[in-house]
C-alpha cells in the first residue's frame, strides 16, 4: 500500500489493513514474507491488507510483533507505528539552516510554540 491519495483498490492507511500494509512496507517485507512470518497464506495476507477480511483477534498480537509496531497502533493508528529504515538523519545545524531559509509561517507557532527557532522569527 502506498499512501499517495489515489483512489482504487488500495486500502486507506486509517484501517487495520492499511496499517498492516504500511508497516510491512516499512520493513521492506514482501506480502509473501509477511504471510509466512505469521503462518498464513499470501492470499489471506492480501485480503487483510485490502480490507477484504480482518485478521482474527488471536492473530493481532503476532502480526503487530512481526511488523514491529504496537498492538495499539495496529488497532487505532495511534502510538508506536512503523520505523522507516530508509530515512536519513539530519544534523541539527542542517535542519536549522533549512528552517531559517523558509518563509515564516503562522503554523510554526501552532506546532512549535516553545521552539527556540520560533523565537528567532
Amino acid at each position: 500500500m502506498r499512501c499517495n491519495g489515489t483512489a482504487g483498490d488500495e486500502p486507506e492507511q486509517d484501517t487495520i489493513g492499511g496499517r498492516i500494509s504500511l508497516a510491512r512496507e516499512a520493513l521492506d517485507l514482501s506480502p509473501i514474507e509477511a504471510a509466512g512470518a505469521v503462518d498464513v497464506g499470501p492470499a489471506v495476507w492480501s485480503d487483510w491488507e485490502r480490507d477484504r477480511s480482518e485478521p482474527p483477534p488471536q492473530m493481532l498480537a503476532r502480526i503487530a510483533e512481526t511488523l514491529q509496531v504496537t498492538l495499539y497502533w495496529l488497532l487505532t493508528g495511534r502510538g508506536v507505528g512503523p520505523r522507516w529504515q530508509d530515512l536519513i538523519e539530519i544534523s541539527a545545524s542542517t535542519l536549522e539552516c533549512c528552517w531559517q531559509a523558509m518563509e515564516p509561517s503562522p503554523l510554526v507557532d501552532i506546532f512549535f510554540p516553545s521552539s527556540r527557532l520560533t523565537a528567532r522569527r
